[in-house]
């Protein structure tokens, strides 16, 4: 699964960078959420291995951004839209 996580995000970086020279737009970044830290270690592991740059969140900060008001609200959000393909702006997707 975080191989083709990795590659699938590949991929979109790369038609991302192919369409922002042709309309002259600033590349976006790509959010890669995952339910407990452990599971990204396998995830970035993949996008090292593929040339892809990535940051993750201090784990030891002691609130878990999921217990925040608003971690449960973007929580429930993305949870009733689980299957949608996120393109372009995030933040527009977010508000509607």
């Amino acid at each position: 699964m975080a191989s083709w996580i990795a590659s699938d995000v590949k991929q979109r970086l790369a038609l991302i960078k192919q369409e922002s020279t042709q309309t002259q737009l600033q590349p976006q970044t790509i959010a890669v959420f995952a339910p407990k830290w452990s599971h990204f270690n396998a995830i970035q592991h993949y996008f090292e291995a593929l040339g892809i740059s990535s940051q993750r969140y201090n784990e030891s900060e002691q609130v878990t951004p999921i217990n925040s008001f608003i971690g449960q609200a973007l929580f429930n959000h993305l949870s009733a839209k689980r299957l949608d393909f996120i393109e372009g702006n995030v933040a527009e997707f977010l508000e509607q």
